[in-house]
């Protein structure tokens, strides 16, 4: 008998094959996240060098130079800047933020030019233990903890006047649905929590509330604002008129489009024409109301925009038939 040529042509079994696919299996589920996990801890890690060699900068550059600014990092995962979206050492809050693109993965570093301290935030955790912030990247046990904030949730769900299972997290804000009626209420129930009717600071927020509030979960009986058809959900938003200033901010004391981004643009909440109410006195009008659509091309609001998630923001007086609010409470402080 030829042997040699026997073995030559013999192949795997079934079972053989079988147990070769369970083990490159096993191997990918283990290797795949952890190769994943080193890629985004290798990005935390130059987004941290960065900002500290930005802080270096711009301590020298400040002894010598009236209007300084640091250079520009090429960083993957990570953009720079100044409060004002530029890259100066003495920006107007006196911070310079390392921001990631996605902060559920990536932790966020800020500098205070006033200070001069570094400090990181990642999922409501605030520190300066660098090495304990990187550590919680890879800890699945830290992550999954902290997808949502239990405690929190049932810490806001034990006031009477929040909205049971409308709790939501977004970066470094917990959001409720708290009742109204009117703006001044919803504001003050907003206050009792700790934070204040929701702002909307830059175009990734603006567009993650239009797809997030616009879910069924958040409509409720007695909606009935003028115009509106039933399908669409009215929740007060923290936009205020002040007559002082003769501009539009919001509740919290946040500077309305403050971080290089208008809601609407031109410091105007969106009510020219086209766009909610074609004309208004901002004098009596003076509140900021949420219109969020969650039905596609259904009715003339469609052109606020296209599909689920669309919405509007209209002036109102501040008065409104069992109208609710968005209440949002920072996690990071």
């Amino acid at each position: 008998m030829d042997i040699s040529k026997k073995l030559n042509n013999d192949g795997f079994s079934l079972i053989e094959l079988v147990i070769v696919i369970s083990v490159l299996s096993i191997l990918s589920a283990v290797a795949i996240p952890n190769f994943l996990c080193i890629i985004r801890k290798s990005k935390a890690t130059a987004a941290l060098s960065a900002i500290i060699n930005v802080r270096k900068e711009c301590i020298v550059k400040e002894l010598d130079d009236t209007n300084p600014s640091f250079n520009e990092s090429n960083l993957n995962g990570y953009l720079i800047s100044d409060y004002d979206g530029g890259n100066r050492c003495n920006s107007s809050n006196q911070e310079i933020i390392a921001t990631p693109d996605n902060n559920e993965d990536l932790p966020t570093y800020i500098y205070s030019t006033n200070t001069g301290s570094i400090k990181y935030t990642f999922k409501g955790i605030t520190g300066t233990d660098f090495a304990k912030c990187l550590s919680f990247i890879c800890d699945k046990t830290f992550n999954e903890s902290k997808s949502e904030n239990s405690v929190l949730k049932s810490s806001l769900e034990a006031n009477g006047f929040v909205i049971p299972d409308t709790y939501v997290e977004r970066g470094c804000s917990a959001y409720v649905i708290v009742n109204g009626p009117t703006w001044e209420d919803a504001k003050q129930n907003a206050r009792a929590l700790g934070g204040d009717l929701a702002s909307i600071n830059d175009k990734g927020e603006h567009n993650w509330f239009a797809k997030e509030f616009s879910k069924d979960k958040y409509g409720y009986d007695g909606d009935t604002n003028t115009g509106d058809p039933s399908n669409w959900i009215n929740l007060w938003v923290g936009g205020e008129y002040s007559k002082q200033t003769g501009k539009w901010g919001w509740s919290s004391g946040q500077e309305f489009g403050g971080d290089g981004f208008e809601i609407v643009g031109d410091n105007d909440p969106g009510l020219g024409v086209g766009r909610g109410t074609d004309s208004f006195d901002p004098s009596v009008r003076s509140k900021m109301l949420a219109h969020f659509n969650h039905n596609k091309n259904e009715n003339q609001h469609t052109r606020h925009g296209e599909g689920e998630g669309s919405y509007y923001v209209d002036a109102t007086i501040g008065s409104s038939n069992n109208t609710r609010g968005i209440a949002e409470i920072d996690t990071c402080n």
